[in-house]
């Protein structure tokens, strides 16, 4: 038995779509195969690299990464998430996925990319840190509560988040929101130093507009926007906040726990989940996700305090 590893086509998404559902829990889902097509063939950035391993014609494994970029000190980088994976069942323990990531980084080495950044789970973890990658930090996440009461649902939240949001219809759409406040006229990194996502207005339209994932903005008084969606995780309703885009000039988190708080009562949700180093005063830390982080073509591995990243750069979406 051989396994071949090659390119994904055009002609594979079915094959690969029927994978991923079963693989990653998405069921019969008929919103499903729209949103692997947002995700990965309509990113401004470039459409994902894919890969698929074949055995007699028939596809067992896929291997994926969504392009990204970086503002680094002003300079933009190429990057890559290591984003979705799948194995058929019978042919796990075959070294599939460690062939199509090893296959995958050589090609991303040959394209120039300068590295790949993920939020592996405990289970997948080691098998990345035996192919080179390195383990940057935990990242900074804090929860703000609407009650007292809504901490006992924070104590038995252990499961992961949904991948589809909650109904919402306050505020207003987040691409709305952002535009009508002037948000999407300049390209925004972190303001300085640093490694940060580069938040092109194509990148903001595309990250937070895709209708089936409901991002919300609220637009505060200093004319930043909060971008949240709400989503569950077990019996937990979090307002999950995703970005903030402020105007020129604003100060970096001025409003942030003001608007969360509007947030919550306009939600109902039982937290407001903020990523990011600066938190509101009211704000309780808690464990974040663990930052992996694999140079390809720049040996760099920033540290958490260089890096700049929101929550809509480290949900798994």
């Amino acid at each position: 038995m051989s396994i071949e590893i090659r390119r994904a086509s055009p002609a594979d998404r079915t094959a690969i779509n029927s994978l991923l559902r079963r693989s990653l829990n998405a069921g019969d889902d008929p919103r499903y195969d729209a949103f692997l097509e947002w995700k990965h063939r309509e990113n401004p950035f470039g459409a994902s690299y894919e890969w698929v391993a074949v055995i007699d014609d028939a596809i067992v494994g896929y291997r994926s990464f969504l392009r990204w970029e970086f503002l680094v000190d002003g300079a933009v980088r190429t990057a890559v998430r290591a984003v979705d994976t799948a194995t058929e069942r019978e042919h796990h323990g075959k070294g599939i996925f460690n062939a199509l990531t090893t296959h995958g980084v050589k090609q991303l080495e040959d394209d120039g990319v300068a590295c790949v950044f993920n939020t592996p789970n405990d289970a997948s973890r080691p098998g990345y840190l035996k192919m080179g990658w390195s383990i940057v930090g935990k990242m900074p996440v804090a929860v703000m509560p609407r009650s007292v009461l809504a901490l006992r649902h924070l104590r038995n939240a252990r499961q992961p988040a949904a991948r589809w949001s909650e109904p919402c219809d306050a505020f207003e759409p987040a691409v709305d929101a952002i535009e009508r406040a002037g948000g999407l006229d300049v390209p925004m990194g972190d303001g300085g130093t640093g490694w940060a996502t580069h938040r092109t207005a194509a990148f903001l339209r595309w990250r937070y507009g895709h209708g089936d994932l409901n991002y919300r903005g609220a637009l505060g008084n200093d004319g930043s926007v909060v971008v949240f969606r709400v989503r569950r995780r077990g019996p937990l309703v979090e307002a999950m906040i995703a970005d903030v885009v402020r105007p020129a000039g604003a100060a970096a988190d001025a409003r942030v726990g003001k608007t969360a708080r509007a947030i919550l009562r306009a939600t109902r949700a039982d937290v407001a989940v903020i990523a990011g180093r600066a938190r509101p005063l009211t704000a309780l830390p808690i464990g974040g996700p663990q930052l992996t982080w694999r140079p390809v073509c720049d040996e760099r591995i920033p540290t958490v305090a260089q890096l700049s990243l929101c929550g809509g750069d480290l949900e798994l979406f």
